[in-house]
């Protein structure tokens, strides 16, 4: 610290700047009080030498390119010039020693312990010069006025009571500057020292700061992963929203997600927030497994890697399409104990991960490995009910065929005639409903085909029409009629259903009642006998023929139920 940015040399120019404001105000006030006076006693000499002292004070307060040194020097001056004034018109009786006793100590106060000394030497020789000029006669006064002035004495006596006093002040002040220096010097320490510390909290408070915020955007990151891992089902619309917004809320330069194929060789990019991202998708970007950078080193050993300096890196994959990359975190996805894929994050700032980063991103990664598996579960999900329907709909579908073929005329209308059984050929507007699925309505407005469909099958069409001069089919009655057929369908396929159950009960129950027959006895002749009887009677069939091996074919053993005896 340099001696002009010293406490104590701040707190002097203050209080040399205050001391001369004042003088200026106070000083003008004695000018005038004193020239008063002079001009009544005829003293022009002394009226013109306190205005010379005023406006020399003037001019030092008020110039202001004079340095501190050249303001302080003038001061001690005009006081020892005041003081020097005093003390020849008034002797060591006047106010004159107490003028020049102030001159040493404004020299300790405001220039130092040296020049104080100086000053005390300087004021003891002028007050020996003054009494020796007016003890030698060279300077007048008259007796009555200053009866000491001539006395030679008097002046030793008061010299060395000043010189005495003087010295007291003087070095008593020169310790209390020192103490007072010592006290501005610890103050300013302990002022420095707690601005110290006060910049070292703030430092500590907007890092936590950060850190928390951090933390903040990464829970925030966190849920919304997790909302979207229930609510979003498609993968490519899930990953394209999570890359997105890792990277809005944490201010990544680049965010990719890399899901690796069926047989484990290659991690394909999936979705991509950056530009060169987008660019490597569209050309169907992907790494080999264990072999090409730091995706394929974590996705092959399954363990997260932070590269602070990619440009020192030896597993970094240097990329064309993300140039401005500087430092990269790959983080495994793990679903059901396996590493699916790879969560790729790149910054353009060197070192720009921390293990708390690293940390809180596994966890982050994690959530969308989780909602990867989910995803891609509720698909597989969806593509087997699509197959079980799909699968059902033919069911149906045949079994409707078979119940039409079965039943010759399997066709009703209603007309003025009742209810009648149809089998004829179908109207235009039937086949036209049967293939396009939709209702049509006929050009005249008063005919309407529907098609009638069981769980997604159209197995038949329902036609109906007007009476002549009625009003054609309106959009109301053709959904009411879409209602109605839609409880006709279920009606049918409900019993459509029981008839296949009424059919199995009674399969059921002609096979217990032959396997009861033929367990009846254990004697194999019997057995076939009754096999072959049962059979032909409860299937009413012309012919059952049960044949048994090795014996070759056409000899004796075989066992036959004709239609005209029954025998074997």
């Amino acid at each position: 610290m340099s001696e002009s940015e010293s406490p104590v040399q701040l707190w002097r120019e203050h209080l040399l700047t205050s001391v001369l404001r004042s003088l200026v105000i106070l000083g003008g006030l004695a000018v005038v009080m004193a020239a008063y006076e002079d001009l009544t006693r005829g003293a022009l000499r002394q009226v013109a030498a306190s205005l010379l002292v005023y406006l020399v004070l003037l001019a030092v307060n008020f110039l202001r390119p004079l340095s501190y040194r050249v303001r302080a020097l003038s001061l001690v001056l005009l006081v020892y010039m005041v003081g020097v004034m005093t003390l020849g018109a008034s002797g060591v009786a006047g106010s004159g020693p107490s003028f020049l006793l102030a001159v040493p100590i404004l020299a300790a106060l405001f220039l130092g312990r040296r020049e104080g000394v100086t000053s005390l030497i300087v004021i003891l020789l002028t007050m020996l010069a003054v009494g020796g000029a007016f003890t030698a006669g060279v300077m007048e006064a008259r007796p009555e006025e200053l009866p000491n002035v001539f006395d030679m004495r008097s002046w030793v006596t008061q010299i060395a009571a000043f010189f005495l006093l003087g010295a007291t002040l003087l070095f008593s002040l020169d310790g209390l500057l020192r103490r007072f220096a010592d006290a501005l010097t610890c103050e300013r320490e302990l002022v420095h020292e707690v601005d110290t510390h006060r910049q070292y909290l703030e430092q500590e408070i907007g890092e936590r700061t950060t850190k928390l915020e951090r933390h903040v955007h990464y829970m925030e990151a966190a849920a919304t992963v997790a909302r979207d891992a229930v609510s979003v089902l498609d993968v490519d619309e899930l990953l394209a929203r999570v890359v997105n917004m890792i990277s809005e809320q944490l201010g990544f330069y680049h965010v990719g997600v890399f899901v690796l194929d069926p047989a484990g060789e290659w991690a394909m990019l999936q979705a991509a927030s950056s530009e060169g991202g987008q660019r490597m998708l569209a050309r169907r970007h992907r790494l080999r497994v264990g072999v090409e950078g730091i995706v394929g080193y974590v996705a092959a050993t399954g363990e997260a890697r932070v590269a602070l300096d990619v440009g020192t890196d030896a597993v970094f994959f240097d990329n064309p399409d993300l140039p401005e990359t500087r430092s990269e975190m790959a983080l495994p996805l793990r679903a059901h104990g396996e590493v699916i894929g790879v969560l790729d994050v790149q910054s353009r700032e060197a070192a720009a991960f921390t293990e708390d980063d690293a940390a809180m991103m596994q966890t982050l990664a994690d959530l969308v490995a989780v909602a990867i598996s989910n995803a891609r579960l509720f698909q597989q999900v969806q593509e087997s009910l699509a197959v079980e329907r799909q699968m059902y709909r033919e069911l149906t579908r045949e079994a409707w065929r078979e119940l039409v073929r079965v039943r010759s005329a399997f066709g009703f209308a209603r007309g003025r005639r009742g209810i009648v059984a149809v089998d004829g050929p179908w109207r235009e507007r039937m086949k036209e409903s049967l293939r396009s699925g939709v209702p049509v309505v006929d050009g005249d407005a008063k005919a309407l085909s529907l098609p009638l469909r069981v769980r997604g099958s159209i197995v038949g069409v329902v036609d109906a029409r007007k009476p002549k001069g009625a009003a054609g089919w309106s959009e109301r009655e053709i959904a009411l009629m879409e209602t109605l057929v839609e409880q006709v369908s279920l009606a049918m396929e409900g019993g459509r259903l029981y008839e296949d159950s009424q059919r199995r009960a009674a399969r059921e129950q002609l096979l217990d009642e032959l396997t009861i027959r033929m367990r009846e006895t254990l004697d194999i002749e019997t057995v076939l006998r009754t096999a072959v009887q049962e059979v032909r009677r409860a299937l009413d069939l012309p012919e059952v023929v049960v044949r048994l091996v090795p014996r070759p074919i056409g000899t004796k053993g075989e066992a036959r139920q004709s239609s005209q005896d029954g025998g074997v």
